[in-house]
């Protein structure tokens, strides 16, 4: 269960700092901490190993303009602005089960495995896969993202026409 979550809580909080939202390392860092203690409290009576598939409604974490609750919870926890934080995450969907963390970028878009159990730990951000040839299928699926979708990762100016 915990290369799954930090996995997933790793991958959430390197999108937050692809955004540049002037949010300090540490607090990036407290952030991810308290996520993932949201993720393990959530998910600890309904992580069934024998049967991965079971509960997996239950450990679904979506972004889609209304409120992720373990987000705003670690938000609040780390004293980050929920709504500023939430700017810097583009509609995507994740899957935390037993064995494998999957995601998707948006609603009809194709799902990626962004860890099984053949992984030798946790995903986590390395700057040497931001490369022109990423070789992992997570750099290449978030890179392929940014590039569509490049304002969501740039910080939005206040539209300030009245």
């Amino acid at each position: 269960m915990k290369n799954e979550i930090q996995s997933a809580a790793n991958l959430i909080t390197h999108i937050i700092r692809l955004a540049r939202l002037n949010i300090s390392e540490a607090k990036l860092m407290k952030f991810n901490k308290c996520l993932i203690e949201a993720m393990f409290q959530r998910f600890r009576d309904h992580w069934i190993p024998e049967k991965p598939q079971k509960g997996t409604g239950y450990r679904t974490m979506r972004f889609n303009g209304t409120e992720e609750p373990l987000t705003a919870q670690a938000a609040k926890n780390s004293s980050i602005s929920y709504s500023i934080l939430i700017q810097a995450i583009p509609i995507m969907i994740f899957w935390i089960d037993p064995f494998e963390v999957c995601y998707r970028f948006g609603e009809n878009n194709s799902i990626y495995v962004l860890y099984d159990r053949n992984s030798p730990g946790p995903w986590t951000h390395h700057p040497k896969l931001h490369t022109t040839k990423p070789n992992s299928t997570c750099q290449q699926a978030l890179l392929k993202f940014k590039s569509k979708c490049r304002s969501l990762f740039l910080k939005k100016s206040p539209d300030k026409s009245v």
